[in-house]
């Protein structure tokens, strides 16, 4: 096993004014806060890059499919 913990970090530019949802806003960033060589194997299931949209669905997803590697007993998403 990887390890326990497994983090998705997700940047998008701020919007002043908006509030706490982060739909449609562009993608500045991608990132999973893993080992090198994790990251090669898990960036497969990481269906989001740079400059699209935010889909909160997406996210789920790629969570869902870090989950079942079974590696990773948390995963956890953080937007900034």
């Amino acid at each position: 096993m990887v390890g326990p913990f497994l983090a998705l970090l997700i940047s998008v530019p701020p919007v002043p004014g908006e509030g706490p949802s982060l739909e449609g806003e562009t993608l500045a960033a991608v990132t999973i806060g893993a080992p090198p060589e994790d990251v090669r194997r898990l960036s497969q299931y990481v269906e989001m890059r740079r400059g699209e949209p935010f889909r909160a669905a997406t996210v789920r997803h790629a969570v869902e499919l870090f989950h079942a590697t079974g590696d990773y007993e948390d995963v956890r998403v953080e937007a900034r």
